[in-house]
């Protein structure tokens, strides 16, 4: 029996028919010490971002074989000691396209007429009118879009179809005539992106080149009127340096599904900034995504268990 312990409630019993042979204990989430305590009986794990899966980890991990990553941020495991510890690293790419998209662009909305602090006053026994300040249009306005992968290539699509935007893209690793193709934009530098957008979405990994990326000087390069919506990760952002820039009126609206620390701790300055709208790392957070997920991981882990490469590796075991 190949046994996979999950901290993402995903799972079914009505799935797992499908794949004879493995038995999963799903109590999660769960924290990181009740976790290096058992792990060491399992041979998979469904990990979310809960916390890192580091050498540590893998070092008391002594019966694993996988760890798959409900999702397709890979940046809190450790894939070199996961590697050496000959764990394989799976994700679910793409899985989570639509579903973020959606997302993004339900943000967009939420900011632009600024919904949530609307829905606040209401909810607290005011009335909004005169106390949110003119809201924008979306439509015909321009959009730029850091990161065409496939989450970002789908929000892009859906402004362009549902508001007329005009697409504009960042993204070192695709090219010119993709962006044409798929959404009729064009492929700009960041700075020319934060000069001329009206709303600019995030859509890229937290890695070495990206961690950080949007400082207090990009950030001034953004319209004041523009909005910033990250449905990405956190780091990407120098927080502090976006809380200070909104608190000087340097933007219209933010919308963030994602922030450094999460849980976001209860003296985060953002919490008491009108124009932002926290979302609490949800944007994947629908029932067709998590079923999508679930089949990819339980097949990859299948694989494994038979002694084969999984479909959606993100390193090489020999």
């Amino acid at each position: 029996m190949f046994r996979i312990l999950t901290e993402v409630g995903a799972v079914t019993g009505e799935m797992l028919k499908d794949f004879p042979g493995m038995e999963i204990e799903q109590k999660g989430p769960r924290n990181r010490d009740e976790v290096l305590k058992i792990i060491a009986g399992f041979h998979g794990l469904i990990a979310g971002a809960t916390f890192d899966f580091n050498k540590e980890f893998f070092e008391a991990a002594t019966g694993l074989k996988v760890i798959s990553r409900f999702g397709a941020g890979v940046d809190n495991v450790d894939i070199d000691a996961a590697t050496k510890h000959g764990v394989w690293v799976t994700n679910t790419p793409g899985a989570n396209a639509v579903t973020v998209a959606e997302h993004t662009v339900g943000l967009m909305i939420c900011v632009m007429k600024r919904m949530a602090l609307a829905d606040r006053i209401v909810k607290d026994g005011g009335w909004p009118a005169g106390k949110l300040g003119v809201a924008f249009e979306l439509t015909g306005k321009v959009h730029g879009q850091v990161g065409f992968g496939q989450i970002g290539a789908n929000v892009a699509r859906m402004t362009r179809r549902a508001f007329n935007m005009d697409v504009l893209v960042y993204d070192p690793f695709v090219s010119e005539d993709v962006i044409k193709e798929q959404v009729s934009g064009k492929k700009v530098d960041l700075d020319t992106l934060l000069e001329k957008s009206d709303v600019v979405t995030l859509n890229l990994p937290n890695n070495e080149e990206t961690q950080g990326l949007f400082n207090y000087e990009r950030l001034k390069k953004m319209k004041k009127t523009a909005i910033l919506v990250n449905t990405a990760r956190g780091g990407v952002v120098v927080e502090e340096d976006l809380i200070r820039f909104v608190k000087e009126d340097g933007l219209y609206g933010v919308g963030l599904d994602v922030t450094v620390d999460e849980p976001i701790k209860p003296g985060n300055p953002l919490l008491k900034l009108d124009k932002v709208t926290l979302t609490g790392h949800t944007a994947a957070s629908s029932v067709e995504f998590i079923q999508r997920a679930s089949r990819w991981i339980l097949e990859d882990q299948q694989l494994v268990a038979a002694g084969k490469k999984p479909k959606y590796a993100r390193n090489s075991i020999s």
